[in-house]
């Protein structure tokens, strides 16, 4: 029985187990189910470690099971040392790129795989099985912080400023993979600068403030207007305010993450695009949708003359939503669960078994690692190439 668990993320925030501490998670979207994993998995017997810590530790690979995230520096030189390869997961899309353009190789190494339903068709199901990703969420309930819908404010747009990604390999993967190229960015700056013109639109979020080259002055002077700073409580925000625009980071089947749900907890009505299928996940009485609406002036008067029995309606169907069976698998309990079920499947693996890699995998994982070791190496020179073009 293999009785080591391997939690091998790229995010170095989360290494040195910082992600099983809730005061770490809770700063993450979905980490905290990171956070229950680690107490089931801890109550069923298994030791769980990042794989920096697992590494520093000089336990052999070949008693763990993997459980990766995406990919990460570590990754090949892991599988490649013993350790087996159990569960592959993804909570993003149109970042992880890189991760989608590869997932045919990388799934069929692994026993499990979550993603969204989008990404079933790159998964090699004649080798792993397939999970569909539901978004893990810590809260159940509406947080009521008693201000009456009339005092509210009219809306407000809570996201970083990340423009999509560029250069020529991700050009690339969007020609093989189209629906990766179904960014929102761009539809959230129409949003801001129709909307900013009214004093009741706000706007939250990281490197606004910054020099954004790439953004117009006209959508410089629409930011200006609007932007309130950094949000501490994203929650607590949402819920002084009716509406919020609520757009993925990507139009992309199954991609239904933590921003919608937001709303709900935060009793604010969010106007909501992205997933083309988000009737399957979520009641249409929830939300307003923009698919619904010719341009934004139509949205605006929609919005302004719903009555507060209107809004009631839909406050109290996305209450009865988060109450209902329906909302089940998106609760983190139900996340962590089907983690740790997954992993039981995985220790009766033999720890002499080794992964069966055939030699075009072993050269693939081994040319990472020297992809990965380079980098490091090259670290140090580019920072201090940078550091002479910023102060020369």
């Amino acid at each position: 029985m293999r009785k080591f668990i391997i939690f091998d993320t790229f995010n170095t925030p989360f290494h040195n187990n910082r992600i099983f501490d809730p005061e770490v998670a809770r700063h993450y979207p979905g980490a905290l189910a990171a956070v229950r994993f680690y107490e089931l998995a801890t109550r069923a017997g298994y030791t769980v470690l990042t794989c920096d810590l697992f590494e520093s530790k000089g336990i052999s690979p070949k008693e763990a099971i993997l459980i990766t995230e995406q990919w990460s520096p570590y990754t090949a030189r892991l599988i490649l040392r013993g350790a087996l390869p159990g569960i592959v997961i993804s909570h993003e899309t149109l970042f992880s790129w890189s991760f989608y353009s590869n997932l045919r190789k990388i799934s069929s190494l692994y026993q499990h795989v979550f993603v969204f339903e989008g990404a079933r068709k790159w998964v090699d199901e004649s080798r792993a099985r397939f999970y569909k990703l539901y978004y893990p969420q810590a809260m159940r309930g509406v947080v009521d912080i008693g201000i009456p819908w009339g005092n509210k404010r009219f809306m407000v747009l809570i996201s970083s400023n990340n423009p999509p990604p560029a250069g020529f390999r991700y050009r690339l993967a969007c020609l093989r993979e189209p629906a990766l190229r179904n960014d929102l960015h761009a539809e959230r700056l129409r949003a801001t600068a129709h909307f900013s013109h009214n004093p009741g639109f706000h706007l939250y979020g990281r490197n606004w403030a910054t020099q954004q080259p790439w953004l117009s002055n006209d959508l410089k002077e629409a930011v200006a207007r609007c932007y309130q700073g950094e949000c501490e409580d994203k929650v607590a925000t949402l819920a002084q305010y009716r509406f919020a625009i609520c757009f993925e980071n990507l139009r992309f089947s199954g991609y239904v993450t933590e921003k919608i749900f937001d709303c709900f907890f935060a009793g604010c009505i969010p106007v909501y695009y992205g997933a083309p299928d988000i009737e399957r996940y979520v009641p249409k009485e929830t939300f307003v949708d923009l698919r619904q609406f010719n341009t934004y002036e139509e949205l605006a008067a929609f919005l302004a003359v719903m009555t507060p029995e209107q809004a009631s309606r839909y406050l109290k169907a996305a209450s009865a939503f988060l109450d209902s069976p329906a909302f089940e698998p998106f609760y983190q309990e139900s996340f962590a669960q089907k983690l740790v079920d997954a992993v039981n499947s995985c220790a009766t693996t033999p720890a002499t078994a080794r992964p069966n890699l055939s030699l075009s995998t072993q050269l693939w994982l081994m040319a990472d690692i020297g992809v990965t070791t380079g980098k490091r190496r090259l670290r140090p020179l580019v920072r201090f190439l940078r550091g002479q073009r910023d102060h020369p």
